[in-house]
């Protein structure tokens, strides 16, 4: 895990690459599902897609919990009600159950041949809401961090983010 770290020099940096990282692999299975036509080589495409999708899956949740920890608390603390950590709780809930949902649909053994469409069409919803999420983060939300915060509270911020990374 901690390959992923270096290069970054602050919270917002390490955060948004770890975002774009799942974003990747979001399009990555919207082009595998995409492609899919060909029933021989079905077992094979939903175990490189069942992968991927563990990963994105495993990703979000771990990097939303550290948002959810780390930087929205300090965010409320500073925020009106109702802003912006809330309502990004919200979708992180949402996406997660989302991502929950296909992983337990893939695990049905005729699961493309029965539910094609169906898969295809929460892979592309997933990819879009995470991506607007992200466009959020970091129109938004990032920005909110380096408004209220001087140098030193985004300097903590960014290492208690990387001391659970490293952790994990």
């Amino acid at each position: 895990m901690t390959n992923h770290i270096t290069g970054h020099y602050d919270a917002v940096s390490l955060l948004a690459g770890e975002y774009e990282m799942i974003l990747e692999k979001l399009f990555e299975l919207e082009k595998l599902i995409s492609n899919y036509d060909n029933k021989a080589l079905e077992q094979e495409i939903n175990i490189k897609f069942s992968g991927q999708l563990n990963f994105v899956y495993e990703h979000a949740v771990r990097y939303f919990r550290m948002e959810e920890e780390i930087i929205f608390p300090r965010l409320e603390n500073v925020l009106p009600p109702h802003a912006s950590p809330g309502a990004m709780k919200s979708e992180h809930n949402s996406i997660v159950k989302m991502l929950f949902v296909l992983r337990e649909q893939l695990k049905e053994a005729d699961v493309f041949t029965t539910q094609f469409p169906v898969l295809q069409a929460e892979i592309i919803k997933i990819t879009a809401d995470f991506q607007r999420l992200y466009h959020k983060k970091y129109d938004v939300m990032y920005r909110e961090l380096y408004t209220f915060f001087d140098d030193n509270t985004l300097d903590k911020i960014y290492s208690e983010l990387k001391e659970k990374i490293i952790k994990s």
